[in-house]
Order: C-alpha cells, then sequence, then structure tokens
C-alpha cells in the first residue's frame, strides 16, 4: 500500500482550513491538537519532543473526527475515546462512503450516529457507534422505537468530502486518498453479512453488494 501522509506542519493547515480557524486562535487550536497527542491519540503519534512524525491518511481522518465531536461540547477524552475505540466503525463507514472502483453514481449519506445511551457504559464504547445511511437515519430519528430523544450525529459523506477539498492544500489528492481508503478493507467484505444479526449497521443492499466478497470457485457474489 502506497503511503499517503503529512507532518505536522502540513497537518495543522488541513485542520485549520477544514475547520475555518480564525489566524488570531491558531495558536489556541495548534495547542489543542498537542493536547490530543497528549492522550496518545491518534494511537501512536506521541513519539516525544523533536521527534520527527508523519501522519498517515488514517491519523487525520482520526483527528478531524474527533474534532467534529469537541466542536459539540464533547470532552476531549471522551472524544478520543469513541474515535479510537468505535475505529472499526467509523472506519467501515468511511470505506463505504469511498466506495469501490467500480462504484458509479451519487449515493445516499452515511451517518455515525454516537448513542448517549450506549455512552454510559464506558468499558465499550465501541459500541456506542452506530453507522445507518441517510433513509434509515431519518427512520429512526423519527421513529418512537429509537431509544434516545436525542443523540449526536456525524455526517461521514460531508466530513470526506471537505477533507478532499482541503487535503489538495497539502497535496493530499482526492484519488491517492479514495485509493488509499479502498485497500484498508477492514470489515467490509464482512458487513453483507453481518446486516442480518446487529442493529449498528444499517445500508442499502445496493452499496453492501459492492463489497461483498466474490466466491472465487464461483463467477457470482455469494447471496
Amino acid at each position: 500500500m502506497t503511503s499517503l501522509s503529512v507532518t505536522f506542519g502540513r497537518l495543522e493547515v488541513l485542520l485549520t482550513t477544514y475547520f475555518r480557524i480564525d489566524p488570531d486562535r491558531q495558536g489556541t487550536f495548534r495547542a489543542r491538537i498537542k493536547q490530543l497527542q497528549r492522550l496518545n491519540f491518534p494511537t501512536g503519534v506521541n513519539v516525544g519532543r523533536g521527534a520527527r512524525f508523519e501522519y498517515e491518511i488514517e491519523h487525520v481522518i482520526k483527528l478531524i473526527f474527533a474534532f467534529e465531536l469537541l466542536a459539540v461540547g464533547i470532552p476531549a477524552k471522551l472524544a478520543t475515546d469513541i474515535v479510537e475505540n468505535g475505529w472499526d466503525r467509523i472506519s467501515a463507514a468511511i470505506q463505504l462512503v469511498v466506495g469501490t472502483w467500480s462504484c458509479t453514481g451519487e449515493q445516499d449519506d452515511i451517518y455515525c450516529i454516537v448513542a448517549p445511551d450506549l455512552l454510559n457504559d464506558a468499558s465499550d464504547l465501541s459500541d456506542a457507534v452506530l453507522v445507518y445511511e441517510r433513509e434509515f437515519f431519518v427512520e429512526a430519528v423519527s421513529g418512537d422505537d429509537f431509544k434516545p430523544a436525542a443523540m449526536l450525529s456525524v455526517n461521514v459523506t460531508k466530513l470526506m468530502r471537505r477533507f478532499y477539498t482541503h487535503g489538495d492544500h497539502v497535496r493530499l489528492e482526492e484519488r491517492g486518498v479514495k485509493n488509499h481508503i479502498r485497500q484498508w478493507k477492514t470489515m467490509v467484505p464482512e458487513l453483507y453479512g453481518l446486516i442480518w444479526a446487529n442493529d449498528w449497521l444499517k445500508m442499502s443492499w445496493a452499496r453492501l453488494k459492492e463489497h461483498a466478497p466474490v466466491d472465487e470457485d464461483s463467477d457470482r457474489i455469494p447471496f
């Protein structure tokens, strides 16, 4: 897999443009990034003073996701714990947004929902992240059987669109980023099967089938 990475300086440029940070507040924002570093977030980035470190695409997106949570008042430690513990699901959502090489046409937005009632169990924050396509998201939050009356959502499709736009400023070109993410393959080949037995993933069949593994002994996708 070809590595795509940025230095801390380029990371700062990307984040400050993405979040439209006023020049007068850049010092405060830089301190916020370093605060997350001291929390060892993203995992592996706190390499010590003076050590050169390159932020991979995964690190950058984790930081963007965490700062989206911080922007609505989630405390830093909880925000970073949600992202790290829920990364399998978040990264699956990102891969579904990016789509496969054969993906064509516009598709509905995908949301990561952080349900407040699931945050109470600090021992397993991975269960706090739900991944819903727009149709299922609207249906869930407007239905009486969706337990929390209040919840937090991140539009992952919009997040990635903005990332492509501002990534260009630091030489993270959209095509290269998409191709890199398509090689993650975190959970995605199994998602078409998981949809039958879980409540955290609500996605259209058309979208999931793009990522389904092909049976090596057959020309057909195993459905």
